[in-house]
């Protein structure tokens, strides 16, 4: 029996120095992926150098040249575009995939094929160094799958999030929920992944596998600081919440996994009356935890 095709896809801008070991982890795991897409958002250092090194003998990895940077949004409808597999890992050239990541995940979601995503413990670290950081989330003590109406109780009960840099998803799953809506910006990873996780379900994998380099100049770091249009783009995804995804609203709104947002998205939502209804107590209480949680750690 073939085994189930893999797209990892990744955008880079000037992050030469990060490549090798970003590219060598994806390449030597223990379940390799059938193509590696890299886009290079038109590169001033030795990116494309390094990229090219690591293709040239390698039939699975594909390098995409813009002449000129064209931004991360362009450069993530471009990588998927062009991948072909059953499922979808997309990565910034920064950070670092762990060992059996693939492997672990596509395993989860083999068993558990009505599922759309697998998700992990997530693991982070600084642009500039400095320790580790591993959040384990504790779901479960091995590989499970939840059910949509499964995972709306237990965030109900606790707070968690599914970190993007961790999760595999099905593609076609993907392109049934629309794909990426450029008009969420920063957000539309995080919207399409809970979009998914409702619609359809998610595996969980109870291990880190998967590190996220923390950068305040990163596109959703530099995005989350424009108050305003944060603002409008929030009240585009409360649009959204009401259309053509009123299916998984509900499970937003009893859920309050938008608290992640903070104070903008109650301030969103209080804008207009026909939005009220996702101002709940429980988001209310997980937003002043986390401003709370702000003030002391300052």
């Amino acid at each position: 029996m073939a085994r189930p095709t893999l797209s990892v896809t990744m955008s880079n801008y000037n992050h030469g120095h990060f490549l090798p070991e970003a590219l060598e982890a994806i390449l030597t795991q223990s379940y390799p992926p059938t193509e590696l897409i890299i886009v290079d958002d038109g590169s001033t250092d030795n990116s494309v150098a390094v990229i090219e090194r690591f293709a040239k003998d390698r039939s699975n990895v594909h390098l995409i040249r813009n002449s000129v940077n064209m931004g991360a949004l362009h450069n993530s409808e471009v990588l998927f575009n062009f991948a072909s597999g059953q499922y979808i890992y997309s990565t910034a050239a920064d950070d670092r995939v762990l060992p059996g990541f693939f492997e672990k995940s596509i395993a989860a979601l083999e068993q558990f094929p009505e599922t759309a995503l697998c998700f992990s413990d997530p693991v982070t670290f600084e642009q500039t160094g400095g320790p580790i950081r591993e959040n384990r989330l504790r779901l479960s003590s091995e590989p499970c799958c939840f059910t949509p109406e499964g995972l709306a109780k237990l965030l109900e009960r606790r707070r968690f999030q599914i970190a993007g840099h961790t999760s595999i998803i099905k593609r076609s799953a993907f392109i049934e929920a629309g794909g990426l809506l450029p008009q969420l910006k920063w957000h539309c990873d995080w919207f399409a992944s809970w979009v998914l996780a409702f619609r359809y379900g998610a595996c969980y994998v109870p291990e880190p596998l998967a590190t996220l380099r923390i950068s305040p100049n990163s596109f959703s770091a530099a995005g989350r600081k424009q108050w305003q249009n944060q603002i409008e783009i929030l009240t585009e995804m409360l649009e959204l919440l009401g259309g053509p995804y009123a299916d998984v609203a509900g499970m937003f709104r009893r859920s309050a996994v938008s608290s992640i947002f903070g104070k903008p998205i109650i301030y969103a939502a209080l804008r207009e009356r026909r939005f009220w209804n996702h101002v709940t107590f429980r988001l209310i209480v997980r937003v002043l935890r986390t401003e709370l949680a702000g003030l002391r750690n300052r």
